[in-house]
């Protein structure tokens, strides 16, 4: 779900606080400075973006399911990929890490 960070104080919350989206399309923030539960309308934190960033968040890569013809990088969506060759486990590790690096932009 988005989570957007707070960029100025409000009364009940301080800047830097992430607001989550729920299910019902709210943000929420599970205790606000006075110890409550706190929600907004998403089109308040949406269309506010001198109050709310969006967060960015990088990509991950959770598992690697090789099966000796396909591999399978599954991340927070599904990504199938078919290899013409089977990836070593001792390789595994590298070939997830340049995903990720390729994913979330990082060139160094």
């Amino acid at each position: 779900m988005p989570t957007y960070i707070l960029q100025k104080d409000m009364p009940n919350l301080s800047k830097g606080s992430e607001l989550i989206k729920a299910d019902n399309g709210w943000y929420y923030v599970d205790r606000d400075n006075f110890g409550m539960y706190f929600s907004l309308f998403n089109k308040v934190v949406e269309n506010n973006t001198e109050w709310f960033k969006l967060k960015e968040e990088s990509v991950k890569v959770l598992d690697i399911i090789n099966d000796g013809y396909t591999a399978t990088f599954v991340k927070k969506h599904h990504l199938k990929v078919t290899l013409n060759r089977f990836i070593p486990s001792t390789q595994l590790q590298k070939v997830k890490e340049a995903i990720e690096k390729v994913l979330n932009n990082k060139t160094e």
